[in-house]
């Protein structure tokens, strides 16, 4: 219901692993897309890092280097990688990182940001302080996964906490991880 309500511009998702998160704000931001017309394309958001060893310097294209950090959202999409080149050809659907989104606004567009667990309030208001006319935003993400260097400033708790009963904020917290049981078990 949130992610449907026009009127509720700011949502945020969080929940546990495989709590369906991220299908369901790529499901819904292709449904508002592609078969309602609510908004003109989806943009998605991902902070660049990750779990692990970082792999040091990357040669390449802006694309080249961070098309990875997107695979979480295309395989939500029907066609996979296709698709998100069919859609991405069309204006459809646009995907970026925080630091190259300065200066922009964003108008007419389904934002989901993805892994929101991994900003910090600086880069969540960066983001939030973008949204133009008839758009909204979705941060999605589990902030019990947040990496590291952002535990003690953790943008979305700070988010929940501060804008819970703004009228412009709608948040919902999923609990149950509905992807299998092996990884219930490691989720425990």
């Amino acid at each position: 219901d949130l992610l449907n309500n026009h009127d509720i511009p700011i949502r945020i998702i969080a929940g546990t692993y495989g709590s369906g998160k991220t299908l369901l704000t790529v499901k819904m931001g292709l449904y508002h897309v592609l078969e309602k017309g609510t908004y003109s394309k989806i943009m998605v958001i991902r902070n660049p890092i990750g779990s692990g060893e970082a792999i040091g310097w990357l040669k390449g294209t802006k694309e080249d280097k961070t098309q990875d950090f997107f695979k979480p959202i295309i395989q939500h999409l029907d066609g996979g990688e296709q698709e998100a080149f069919y859609l991405e050809q069309r204006g459809q659907l646009i995907k970026e990182i925080p630091y190259y989104i300065k200066g922009l606004s964003i108008e007419d567009t389904f934002v989901i940001v993805d892994e929101a667990e991994d900003l910090d309030v600086k880069l969540l208001k960066l983001i939030g302080t973008r949204l133009g006319e008839n758009s909204c935003v979705v941060f999605s993400g589990d902030f019990k996964q947040a990496e590291s260097k952002y535990i003690h400033n953790n943008g979305l708790l700070r988010a929940i906490d501060k804008l819970k009963g703004n009228p412009l904020v709608g948040i919902v917290v999923l609990k149950e991880d509905v992807r299998s049981e092996a990884s219930k078990v490691f989720a425990l």
